[in-house]
């Protein structure tokens, strides 16, 4: 955005002497004055000094309100202070004067995003790309426009386009999968939203704990799902991953074996039980378990290259390769030895049986179709035929929300992530309120994502989108000196990036380094002095370092710059509270509400409510915050009984 904003600047300021000289105005002097103010703002326009610009530029309109690009220049300083509504003005004034400036286009769709007018938004970013198709910003600035209206298919696309547009492949790869988790966010919030009381909200939360191996939370969340629908398809096979990892075998087992009675076919149930065999030192079942999936649908055992996930010890594991090399030969018995050989260390073995594993599964060209069931494409589905049902249901025209589901769940099973998302979203759009729709959407945007970080990984393993990317995956893992080295390493290949700078300053601030984040954060903004999230980032180091009236301005700069930055509302709510401002901290909290996990948020706001008398109000703060907390406190003493249970072993 920055790059952009850049060359705006210059194309509109360099038009401005050249109409200046065109103005007809009668008295010399103050022809002078036209002149010097338009240098004066075109100077302060294109060092950053946005005020000053917009001072120049208010004279230049006054002495002459007929020049179009002194008020798209005017517009463009107000849009880079956040004030969008003025900036909105002066572009719409530009326009009725000149509707071909691309810029002004541009940036007046930009400013009405930002101002929750997405609709009027949409004409002024479609007139931009149809004078420049190839405009990355446009591109962006309309995939936020659709995703604002809940057309994730028009966003996707746009997303896409700018992909391909992008020719340094690098930039790319990590630009497609971070807007990928954008419209992955939006969802998220939806989620805790409007159906934080569904089955498919808890679920969604078990995955993305199980995803980070943080399995006590994953359980809680999967059984609180389970309580909500007990009956929903693969919901036990999950619970019964999360029982494994946490060494509750047969309870693991029971959850694999009620997720089986009601689909015999279920892959990760399967795989699942194979793993429990193996940890009972049962081979043979083991490759039993795995046969069944390689009947159904082999190419899942592919995506499992870390098989066996259960520890087991590596003599162990060696025994158990002792017993299975004098079994039949099969693709079954090559994929668990392969995970066994691996488990023992012995890496050319596993090697070796990997690759035999993958030349049978090379030769696999699906299952044969049953033609007393041709006209049932959801029969495929069922019995894990994905290929076939997802063919089928393609050529089938108008499919409902169900169908659409139905489509999109045997894409995502057979890797066709880009399809897969489409279908879901094309269900979203047919049935507004579809909370499974919203799951599996979020899902496939986070697959899709992590395989343009692996793309970016395998092809520039030493760049500084490489290290940022490790760096972010290390905040997740919440290994935080790991991820400053690692955007360290980052900065020193790109020392002008801002977002470089920001990543190494919230890691500094999640490690409680405030000194160090204060000046990498900074460092950001110098660079680019309109990173909301940057401002928000200092905000919190002031917060953090219990300084109130510090932080206040920055949340509101942030917030001035992104309206939508939910984090920086709570920021700024605590800070209010903490300087007794509860008639100004209840708006920001209450607008943070979506990201209350440990329910702090709402017992700020029960405070702030308590003290302003509004004690009806108050108490349903308070309930809710202790609600949070119950459920908060169950998570965490789960996962301290499952560390003494590692410390007892």
């Amino acid at each position: 955005m920055r790059a952009i904003l850049r060359l705006a600047v210059i194309s509109l300021v360099i038009a401005c002497p050249a109409a200046a000289r065109d103005v007809s105005i009668q008295h010399e002097s103050a022809r002078n004055a036209l002149v010097a103010h338009l240098q004066a703002g075109q100077q302060a326009l294109k060092a950053g000094r946005y005020e000053e610009a917009v001072r120049e530029y208010e004279k230049v309109i006054r002495l002459d309100p007929s020049l179009v690009e002194a008020r798209a220049n005017l517009g463009l300083g107000y849009h880079m202070l956040g004030q969008y509504e003025r900036a909105v003005a002066q572009f719409e004034k530009a326009l009725q004067a000149s509707p071909a400036l691309l810029s002004a286009n541009l940036f007046v769709g930009i400013d009405y995003l930002k101002l929750g007018l997405s609709a009027k938004a949409l004409p002024m970013l479609n007139r931009a790309l149809r004078q420049d198709p190839s405009n990355l910003e446009a591109h962006r600035a309309l995939a936020a426009c659709y995703t604002a209206q809940d057309n994730y298919r028009g966003a996707t696309r746009q997303f896409r386009m700018m992909s391909s547009l992008e020719t340094d492949r690098e930039q790319a790869w990590y630009e497609l999968g971070q807007n990928y988790l954008i419209l992955a966010k939006p969802l998220g919030s939806l989620m805790a939203r409007l159906y934080q009381s569904s089955a498919f909200a808890d679920r969604l939360a078990g995955d993305l704990f199980a995803e980070r191996y943080l399995w006590a939370d994953a359980l809680i969340k999967y059984n609180q799902a389970l309580e909500r629908a007990p009956t929903q398809q693969g919901l036990n096979a999950s619970l019964g991953t999360a029982l494994l990892h946490l060494g509750k075998m047969e309870q693991a087992e029971t959850a694999f074996r009620v997720e089986l009675s009601r689909d015999p076919y279920n892959e990760q149930a399967l795989l699942g039980l194979a793993e429990f065999y193996l940890a009972k030192e049962e081979t043979l079942e083991a490759v039993e378990s795995i046969a069944k999936i390689w009947v159904s649908f082999p190419p899942f055992l592919r995506q499992q290259p870390d098989f066996p996930s259960v520890k087991i010890e590596p003599g162990t594991a060696d025994r158990l390769v002792i017993d299975l090399e004098t079994a039949p030969p099969a693709p079954a018995r090559d994929f668990v030895l392969a995970g066994l050989y691996r488990t023992a260390g012995r890496d050319e073995k596993a090697l070796e049986k990997w690759a035999n594993f993958e030349q049978r599964l090379q030769g696999w060209k699906g299952n044969p179709v049953d033609r007393q069931e041709q006209a049932t494409a959801r029969h495929f589905c069922e019995v894990h035929q994905y290929a076939t049902c997802a063919k089928q249901l393609e050529l089938q025209k108008d499919l409902d929300s169900p169908g659409d589901l139905v489509l999109g769940r045997a894409l995502f099973a057979v890797g066709q992530y880009e399809r897969a998302a489409d279908a879901f979203a094309a269900g979203l759009a047919s049935e507004k309120g579809n909370a499974e729709a919203v799951y599996w959407l979020i899902r496939t945007y986070m697959r899709l994502a992590d395989a343009c970080f692996s793309r970016l990984m395998e092809r520039f393993p030493d760049s500084w989108r490489a290290h940022q990317v490790r760096g972010d995956i290390q905040i997740l893992r919440t290994v935080y000196k790991q991820a400053v080295k690692e955007y360290e390493a980052a900065a020193r290949l790109r020392p002008e990036e801002p977002e470089i700078h920001e990543a190494l300053g919230e890691a500094y601030l999640l490690d409680q380094a405030w000194e160090r984040a204060k000046a990498e954060l900074s460092e950001a903004l110098q660079l680019d002095q309109t990173r909301a999230r940057s401002l928000y980032l200092l905000g919190r180091v002031y917060l953090g370092e219990h300084e109130e009236q510090k932080s206040i301005p920055y949340f509101e700069a942030a917030l001035r710059y992104d309206p939508g930055l939910e984090e920086a509302h709570a920021g700024l709510g605590q800070a209010y509270v903490r300087i007794g401002d509860d008639a100004r901290a209840v708006p920001q909290l209450k607008q943070a509400m979506v990201l209350d996990y440990y329910g702090d948020l709402h017992h700020l706001l029960y405070v702030a409510y308590s003290r302003l008398g509004e004690l009806a109000l108050a108490q349903e703060a308070l309930a809710r915050s202790q609600e949070l907390r119950r459920k908060s406190a169950a998570a965490h003493q789960a996962r301290v009984a499952e560390a003494m249970e590692v410390i007892q072993e």
